[in-house]
């Protein structure tokens, strides 16, 4: 956040105008709202718009099969998991999850992979299989 540090008069360094009142609500609406750094959907990597460690923390919105999960990361921790638990079918719940590595301004997929519970008591394992998706990234600062 740009901070403004105004000056008591006669001091007329800093002045209370509209400029200055712009840049106020201006940062605060990024304090609330946030700076997106990507939109979009995508299964691979991302480009940010800017670097992640310029952020005192970015979300990251991830999307398997109509679900959404929001996970809040200090990005100098460089990785992260996200996990998606779901009924693939009456009789299978699958565990879904993708490991993710950020590194300035780009957030890579390097692994996913999910395994199938199924009622009889069996499970299956896959790797690979590129479901989960990042459709948003937001930084604040």
């Amino acid at each position: 956040m740009e901070k403004i540090n105004f000056e008591d008069l006669p001091s007329k360094d800093v002045p209370i105008d509209s400029t200055n009142l712009n840049l106020l609500q201006t940062n605060i609406e990024n304090a609330i709202n946030g700076t997106s750094l990507f939109e979009g959907s995508t299964n691979g990597e991302v480009t940010l718009s800017d670097n992640a460690t310029n952020y005192n923390y970015i979300e990251v919105t991830l999307e398997r099969n109509g679900l959404f999960k929001i996970i809040k990361i200090n990005p100098s921790n460089a990785k992260f998991n996200g996990i998606f638990q779901f009924n693939a079918s009456t009789s299978v719940i699958q565990l879904t999850a993708a490991s993710y590595t950020i590194s300035q301004n780009k957030i890579t997929k390097s692994e996913e992979s999910y395994i199938n519970f199924n009622s009889n008591g069996s499970f299956s394992l896959s790797t690979n299989n590129n479901q989960i998706t990042i459709t948003k990234v937001v930084g604040y600062k």
